[in-house]
């Protein structure tokens, strides 16, 4: 049974003032134009809900998923103030079933399929997003502390079939594969790729080469949020 203490408990609630400072300076506030009101979004590895907020008034409808109970409590009270979101306690990978799963039980951000932190050990339900059968989907966010390539490994038919926008952390530092099979899926696939320069707005990024570079842990940092966004052409 996972334990947590009150006070991790609350270092991981929606905070607007956290979000208005993303909008403002990460990747988040350049996503609108890429996101179509006739469109559903897939927010993967939700958390509390802040960004799930955020694409709502942009979307058609938004899909979050998040894995760690107490966080996903959280990600539901922003389901119940907005008609167009809806909330999955399961976890996102390339394939379905139930695995374990390692909680940060320090931060409660750093949780992931892998034990990044030494964290607590639970049983999670997950699903690919392929097997959701989800339509219309017009832009994705995957941010699964390291695992980012098995959700898309595990959506390939939806980005086929949809084209979608995607928003993908690309951190080196935590990836459990290799940062140039997530950049190599999208190039492959005609995408363009962009990083934000915080609070100077989005570069594109031509190549693979220039991509593994950017994504680099000692340069990453200082020039912007470990995002990047993959727009179909």
């Amino acid at each position: 049974m996972l334990k947590l203490s009150q006070s991790v408990l609350e270092r991981r609630v929606f905070r607007q003032g956290i979000l208005d400072l993303h909008i403002k300076d990460f990747m988040l506030g350049q996503t609108p134009p890429y996101i179509s009101t006739n469109k559903n979004v897939l927010d993967v590895g939700a958390a509390v809900g802040m960004y799930t907020s955020f694409f709502a008034q942009h979307a058609k409808h938004v899909h979050a998923f998040e894995a760690v109970p107490p966080v996903y409590s959280q990600l539901k009270r922003v389901e119940s103030r907005t008609e167009n979101i809806t909330a999955y306690n399961q976890a996102v990978s390339n394939e379905v079933g139930r695995f374990e799963f390692y909680v940060d039980d320090q931060r409660l951000s750093n949780s992931s399929f892998q034990n990044l932190v030494g964290g607590q050990k639970i049983e999670v339900d997950s699903i690919t997003i392929d097997s959701m059968n989800f339509t219309d989907i017009g832009f994705i966010k995957i941010d699964t502390e390291g695992t980012e390539f098995e959700v898309i490994q595990g959506a390939q038919n939806t980005i086929d079939q949809n084209r979608p926008n995607c928003m993908v952390e690309v951190y080196s530092k935590f990836s459990k594969y290799p940062v140039e099979k997530i950049f190599s899926f999208f190039l492959d696939r005609g995408y363009r790729c962009l990083y934000n320069n915080k609070g100077n707005g989005l570069v594109e990024v031509d190549g693979l080469k220039n991509l593994i570079k950017v994504a680099q842990d000692e340069t990453m940092l200082p020039v912007h949020d470990g995002d990047f966004l993959f727009i179909n052409k």
